[in-house]
């Protein structure tokens, strides 16, 4: 029979076929794999697993008064201790101080070692109805069950070590940064006081805030300028009142040296000017100075007191010497109204000049102020001229200044602010993380799954007897049966399986 009058399809009747024929084959390799799995699974050591809770515990005190200076969020927080946690030089220092994996460290390299412990530790977040983390586990597994909740809270307590360290060091950090700033800022402001200060003293009485007092300035000279041209007007005036009183004083008294008979007549009768007008009197005069005097000085000024003087003595001359006619007197008294009216005459004169001078030096003075004010005033026109160039010029010196105390303002509020959150971060007062629920010694181990194993190593030893069974018989090459023939070949005989005694093949 060729191998074409086969049928090429696996039938599952010569599967069945082969697995009957070769029972005890299969039974025994299932049987021996099902023992070897159990000795290999009982032989497996307990993995336990301790975990330990650690609360996130937010600030005590609201940020709205004390703003927190660590603004990291918290995944990256703890992200980034435990890249620090996870280290070389801290999983080393646990795995020496808790003499982990003793055996395997005899085997592996000491990196294969820290690769194991890293794989060993788990770290799982809790998030609160808001989605945002509330507390984290920490969770290590091994086979002694006292080591493995010591690693869990040795871990969960170098997070909350890690978390308070890293806390002050960036409060104590940004504090300092503030400092270097502020020392700078103050260092940039006191330089820019200075040169304001400067610009200030050199264009002093020119500054733009100065403008109400120049133009206000500017007022006061001109009214100023208005009341000493009037009193020099008035000194003008009087100075030429005076030298007309003195040129008929002069007069009068040449008139009456040319005619001494009529001395007597001319002193007694009152002085008359050259246009028949009569001169005023002494203490007129003193009045009218006087007056001028009191409009522009006190009453304490020593002009003013010297005239007040000269006019009570005038007064008082007056009154004794009143102007009215003589008695008659016989011819030799001539000489002696002569001398009488020369000496009235020559006092009266030397009063004008005097009186005169006063005007001259009042005149003299007040053209003196008059240019003084004139000057003035030129100045202070120049001053308020040069006011909009000051005050660009200000613009510019201040505008860095401005920034500057603005900005040192600023750095002076973040100090305290940091400084506060500083206090914080040492009263233990900010978010930070305690460790709620102490990893404990676990009583059952978390694997391994030894019914589950069990279950895979007998299904295992099972299939391991089906294929050598099978394996066995497809490598006879042996018909198991008509329905392997094709459809088309008849079955002429059937021969049942003739198995021969023990006697009959002796």
């Amino acid at each position: 029979m060729g191998a074409g009058a086969l049928n090429p399809v696996f039938q599952p009747l010569s599967i069945a076929r082969m697995i009957w024929k070769k029972k005890l084959v299969i039974a025994s390799i299932a049987l021996a794999g099902c023992v070897l799995s159990v000795i290999v699974v009982r032989r497996m050591p307990p993995v336990y697993v301790s975990e330990a809770l650690v609360l996130i515990d937010s600030q005590k005190i609201s940020e709205k008064f004390v703003p927190s200076t660590v603004n990291t969020e918290l995944q990256d927080r703890i992200a980034t201790l435990s890249e620090q946690i996870l280290s070389t030089s801290r999983l080393g220092k646990i795995i020496s101080d808790f003499d982990l994996y003793r055996n395997e460290r005899k085997s592996m390299f000491p990196e294969d070692a820290l690769e194991r412990m890293r794989h060993d530790i788990s770290i799982q977040m809790d998030r609160t109805w808001s989605n945002k983390p509330g507390a984290f586990r920490v969770s290590y597994q091994g086979r002694d069950p006292k080591i493995v909740a010591q690693v869990a809270n040795r871990i969960a307590n170098l997070y909350i070590e890690g978390d308070l360290t890293t806390r002050e060091t960036q409060a104590e950090g940004t504090s300092e940064f503030i400092d270097r700033q502020l020392a700078e800022s103050k260092a940039r402001l006191d330089q820019l006081e200075a040169a304001v200060s400067q610009f200030k003293l050199k264009y002093n009485g020119e500054l733009p805030e100065q403008q109400g007092a120049l133009v206000s300035t500017l007022g006061r000279l001109e009214v100023e300028l208005e009341t000493n041209r009037d009193a020099l007007n008035r000194a003008e005036e009087s100075k030429a009142m005076l030298e007309s009183n003195l040129a008929s004083t002069e007069a009068s008294l040449e008139a009456a040296a040319a005619a001494p008979d009529r001395a007597i007549e001319t002193a007694a009768a009152p002085a008359v000017g050259l246009d028949g007008t009569r001169p005023p009197k002494q203490s007129e005069q003193l009045e009218e100075q006087l007056h001028v005097l009191t409009s522009r000085y006190g009453p304490n000024y020593p002009d003013v007191k010297r005239l007040e003087a000269e006019l009570v003595s005038a007064k008082a001359a007056e009154a004794a010497h009143p102007a009215t006619a003589p008695p008659r007197t016989p011819l030799n008294a001539g000489p002696p109204a002569k001398k009488w009216g020369g000496a009235e005459s020559s006092e009266r004169l030397a009063s004008l000049k005097m009186q005169i001078g006063v005007a001259q030096k009042e005149i003299e003075f007040r053209t003196q102020e008059q240019a003084r004010i004139t000057s003035e005033m030129t100045d202070n026109s120049e001053k308020i001229n040069r006011l909009p160039l000051r005050e660009q010029e200000m613009a510019q010196v201040s505008r860095d200044y401005e920034i500057s105390k603005t900005n040192y303002r600023n750095l002076l509020d973040k100090k305290l602010a940091a400084e506060m959150a500083t206090d914080l971060e040492h009263a233990q007062s900010p978010e930070r993380f305690i460790l709620l629920n102490p990893a404990p010694v676990p009583e059952k181990p978390q694997g391994p799954k030894k019914p589950l194993f069990y279950a895979l190593g007998g299904l295992l030893s099972l299939l391991a007897g089906l294929v050598a069974g099978i394996g066995m018989e497809l490598k006879q090459g042996k018909l198991l049966g008509q329905w392997e023939l094709a459809p088309h070949i008849p079955v002429l005989a059937r021969l049942p399986n003739i198995v021969p005694s023990r006697a009959v093949a002796e």
